[in-house]
């Protein structure tokens, strides 16, 4: 199948283009970078779909307490913000581009107590 040889060739913490259209009402849409939160263990089983965070170049202030900076870097031409709150399950057909950049180790525990935030956990 085709959905498990392009899971298997994603990284966990890893950036990619996504084709988010359609979108329905705030959904975040167009092609934008994202970042693999599936593990590992997941995406050898080359299961169809795959857990992404999407990225945007803007910041919002009132949303700052849930948003990671990602400096650019590599491929990933600007400094993008981790919209916590868009976290979805995608079709792996919805990647249209190799890795962009891969997180860093800060950046990884910053994404887990952003989430733990946005499912109402204290940090």
């Amino acid at each position: 199948m085709v959905e498990n040889a392009i899971s298997q060739q994603l990284d966990y913490g890893g950036i990619y283009l996504v084709r988010f259209d359609p979108a329905k009402g705030a959904e975040v849409g167009k092609q934008r970078p994202a970042i693999v939160l599936q593990s590992s263990s997941m995406l050898k089983a080359g299961v169809p779909t795959v857990l992404v965070c999407p990225l945007t170049s803007q910041m919002r202030p009132e949303l700052e307490i849930i948003r990671v900076e990602i400096p650019s870097r590599d491929s990933l031409a600007q400094c993008s913000y981790a919209m916590v709150e868009h976290i979805r399950s995608i079709s792996v057909r919805r990647i249209t581009h190799r890795k962009l950049a891969q997180i860093s180790q800060t950046e990884h525990s910053q994404l887990r107590d952003k989430v733990l935030i946005v499912m109402g956990f204290d940090v």
